[in-house]
């Protein structure tokens, strides 16, 4: 709804408070029932909730910044003043270093985790997305800038990737593994679906979503886009660093074996 009818109709923000409301209910059958399917008070763990927020806000960039990034690289400079003009092929160039960095981060994860422990790997996996987005900010201009951005965030997100449903099963019970490793791919989508809304406001050069925004997005709409890709990516890297889980079954974070990747 915040897509099609703008910011400015109530409609989607109606949708929302709507939407807040009705996690009360939810949340009272789930803690009220013995076998719940999704266990609020696992989840909200010391051990378990900063990797479920971490995932939240790992899924603002890793699933809302792409469209993005590919319209940045395809807009003309000659005619609006930035941007790549970059083709197809050289489109594709951008994708497949992030995928092959995105690949190697993974990899790289289990080497670094044993050296340093998973905390701080999955640390340091946060900043580098962080430093990357936010590399966008004054290195935007070419392709090699662009190639540089998008390789440091994308070894961050390789490594976050691989070690945030491993972390999660480390910091639950034996039986909720399920769970909780379900549940970074879930909240990792609904960060992305938050994202891909603000973005497309973001984006939209008039700042309505309505038919009427000129073809081109304003370079502070791109800015803005990197920005938050870049805050979002910090705050889960302060999450992971500060908060630490007080003992018991949900503690096993720090203590998380690395198992080979793919295992």
């Amino acid at each position: 709804m915040l897509r099609v009818v703008g910011p400015g109709s109530p409609w989607p923000w109606l949708l929302v408070v709507a939407g807040f409301v009705a996690l009360v209910p939810f949340a009272r059958v789930e803690l009220a029932h013995p076998e719940p399917l999704v266990d609020l008070r696992v989840l909200g763990a010391p051990g378990q909730w900063p990797v479920q927020a971490t995932a939240f806000l790992f899924g603002v960039s890793v699933l809302g910044a792409q469209i993005p990034l590919s319209t940045f690289a395809r807009t003309d400079p000659a005619v609006t003043g930035y941007g790549l003009g970059a083709s197809a092929g050289r489109v594709s160039i951008i994708i497949g270093g992030y995928v092959l960095s995105l690949a190697l981060g993974a990899l790289l994860l289990h080497v670094v985790g044993r050296r340093t422990g998973t905390r701080a790997a999955m640390v340091g996996a946060a900043v580098l997305v962080g430093v990357g987005y936010l590399l966008f900010l004054p290195f935007h201009d070419t392709l090699a800038q662009t190639m540089t951005n998008m390789v440091i965030a994308g070894l961050g997100s390789g490594a976050l990737v691989a070690g945030l449903p491993t972390a999660a099963a480390a910091a639950a019970p034996p039986t909720h593994t399920g769970l909780t490793t379900g549940m970074t791919n879930t909240t990792k989508t609904i960060g992305g679906a938050f994202a891909s809304s603000v973005f497309a406001i973001a984006l939209a050069s008039t700042g309505s979503v309505d038919a009427e925004a000129t073809a081109h997005a304003s370079l502070s709409g791109y800015l803005t886009v990197w920005a938050i890709c870049g805050g979002t990516a910090l705050v889960a890297a302060l999450f992971l660093a500060v908060v630490r889980p007080r003992g018991g079954p949900l503690s096993g974070m720090p203590e998380l074996p690395m198992p080979p990747v793919g295992a």
